[in-house]
């Protein structure tokens, strides 16, 4: 007990907080705990207790990972590693084989999966698309949506200092992005596009042409039009500002 009665001049006294603990007597819980994004890493970073090994790429590169963390998000491997009656080849010999994805697109996956943050970069869209086509197959609604709302920011921070010939790269491969998306994502990619029409002014050739072709498919499209009717209406109130010159001939 921390002190039940107090010493006076006159004697002693109770303690009316003779019960209380002192505030700092134990570490608060966050200085005591690591945290949990700290304990996922070091789990990754030893094998010792891995039960599943994911082997990617066309050169079969080992990654030693664990079905309690793996299955947590992706709808892939929780089906591939469910036990039981009529479980997959894949659960029951602890390996599975995804030779369509890249070993540098897969690593940020199993940085998602463990804890760690996005670090989204500058690509022209490349590096987005190949990670977006890994997620969408490995069933990761939640780092699909970082994805997207990531490249929103890249779009604000990078589309400025971007050639022009580069940006029709960047959009290249959003329309081939966007072939994967679906109605639900609409809102964000038409944020993305939003920031696209500043510096991407495509004729109506080009349009028709890429839609024929099927560069550029629906959610694309869509997306282009939602996009343009605020940055329209913004031109307009330019236009009505602006006072009228005539030319005498």
């Amino acid at each position: 007990m921390y002190g039940a009665v107090v010493r006076t001049k006159g004697g002693v006294k109770e303690d009316a907080n003779a019960n209380a603990i002192p505030e700092r007597v134990f570490p608060r819980w966050s200085e005591r705990a690591p945290d949990h994004n700290t304990i996922l890493t070091s789990i990754l970073a030893d094998s010792t207790f891995s039960d599943v090994t994911v082997i990617v790429g066309p050169k079969e590169q080992p990654f030693k990972l664990h079905r309690a963390v793996i299955t947590i998000e992706s709808n892939f491997f929780k089906i591939a590693c469910k036990p039981g009656p009529g479980a997959f080849k894949e659960s029951v010999e602890g390996k599975i084989f995804l030779p369509e994805i890249e070993p540098r697109e897969f690593s940020t996956v199993v940085a998602w999966q463990y804890g760690q943050h996005y670090f989204p970069k500058w690509t022209l869209g490349e590096g987005d698309l190949a990670l977006f086509q890994a997620v969408e197959y490995l069933q990761i609604a939640s780092l699909r949506d970082e994805i997207l709302r990531s490249m929103v920011l890249l779009c604000q921070r990078s589309l400025l200092d971007t050639p022009l010939d580069d940006i029709d790269i960047f959009v290249n491969n959003f329309a081939k992005l966007c072939e994967f998306c679906r109605e639900a994502d609409l809102p964000v990619l038409v944020e993305i596009m939003t920031e696209i029409i500043y510096y991407w002014d495509p004729s109506v050739q080009k349009l028709f042409d890429g839609s024929k072709k099927g560069v550029y498919g629906p959610a694309f499209l869509a997306a282009l039009v939602s996009a343009q009717r605020p940055f329209a209406s913004e031109n307009l109130d330019l236009e009505k500002t602006r006072p009228y010159s005539f030319t005498v001939c």
